[in-house]
C-alpha cells in the first residue's frame, strides 16, 4: 500500500492484497475534506461485491452451484450484524426514503425492536459481541429462532439490494436452498471468503474512535444510530479514514 499523488482535492491509495482467489488490486480515492464514518461504506460495498464474486466464481469452477436466488428470503431472518459505519449508513438510507415509505419503514424497525425487547436481556446480549463468528453464534441462533423478517424484506426479496449490508453481500451458499430455513439443524455450506468487510469496517471504526469493536443488529440500527447521533456526525480527514479502512483488512 502506497500513497499516490494528490489531485483534484483527493488522495489516491494503491491497494494490492494477495488472496486465495488472486491478487486484489485497485486504487481508492480519499477526498481531502472531512468524512463521516458512514461515507466509507460506499467504498467498501463494491469491494465486498468484488471479493464475493471472485469467491463464487471459484466455487463454480469447482463444480458447485450457488443456491441463492431472488425470492429466497430464509437468510433474511438472521440478525444481520452491522459495523458502526453501516449502522449510520442504514439510518441515512431510511431517512432518505419518501415520507410515507419512510414512516412505514420506521414502524417495521420499531415492531421488531419491541419483539426483541420482550425477551428479557436479549437486546443487551445482541449488543455485546465483538465482530467474530464465535462470539455472535449464540445470539444469532436465538435471533433466528424468532423468525423476524428483515425490515427491508419485501415478498421474500431485498428491497435495498443495491445498498445491502456487507454481511448480506458476504452470505452465499452452495448447499441446497431448503437447508437455509433450518441452518442450525442441517449443514449449510457457505462460500468461504478471504476476509470479511463487515469485520474490516468494525476494526476501522474501533481504530478511529478508540472504542472496542462492536456489531449492531440491523433491526436495532435506527435506534442505535439515534442514541449515538454525535458519533454519526463526527468527522475525520478523508485520507485518515480511508487509510484506516485499508489497514483494517
Amino acid at each position: 500500500m502506497t500513497n499516490g499523488e494528490t489531485q483534484q482535492a483527493v488522495q489516491m491509495f494503491n491497494v494490492d492484497i494477495a488472496t486465495e482467489d488472486g491478487p486484489l488490486r485497485g486504487i481508492l480515492a480519499a477526498p481531502l475534506r472531512p468524512m463521516r464514518l458512514m461515507e466509507i461504506v460506499a467504498t467498501a460495498a463494491p469491494l465486498a461485491s468484488e471479493i464475493t464474486d471472485r469467491a463464487m466464481a471459484r466455487e463454480k469452477a469447482r463444480g458447485r452451484t450457488i443456491s441463492c436466488r431472488d425470492g429466497c428470503g430464509a437468510c433474511c431472518r438472521q440478525w444481520v450484524p452491522l459495523s458502526i459505519p453501516e449502522v449510520f449508513w442504514i439510518r441515512e438510507l431510511v431517512d432518505d426514503l419518501p415520507g410515507a415509505r419512510r414512516a412505514a419503514m420506521r414502524r417495521r424497525f420499531e415492531k421488531i425492536s419491541a419483539a426483541l425487547r420482550r425477551r428479557s436481556g436479549f437486546v443487551n446480549r445482541l449488543l455485546e459481541p465483538e465482530p467474530t463468528a464465535e462470539s455472535t453464534f449464540p445470539q444469532a441462533r436465538e435471533y433466528f429462532a424468532l423468525q423476524l423478517a428483515c425490515p427491508f424484506l419485501d415478498r421474500e426479496s431485498c428491497s435495498i439490494h443495491e445498498h445491502r449490508p456487507m454481511a448480506c453481500r458476504e452470505c452465499n451458499v452452495t448447499s441446497p436452498a431448503g437447508r437455509c430455513g433450518h441452518p442450525y439443524k442441517t449443514p449449510v455450506d457457505h462460500v468461504a471468503l478471504p476476509f470479511s468487510l463487515t469485520v474490516a469496517l468494525g476494526r476501522m471504526a474501533s481504530a478511529l474512535t478508540g472504542q472496542p469493536p462492536r456489531l449492531v443488529p440491523l433491526a436495532l440500527a435506527i435506534e442505535w444510530a439515534r442514541e449515538h447521533n454525535e458519533l454519526g456526525r463526527r468527522t475525520w480527514p478523508g485520507p485518515q479514514l480511508v487509510q484506516a479502512f485499508i489497514q483494517a483488512f
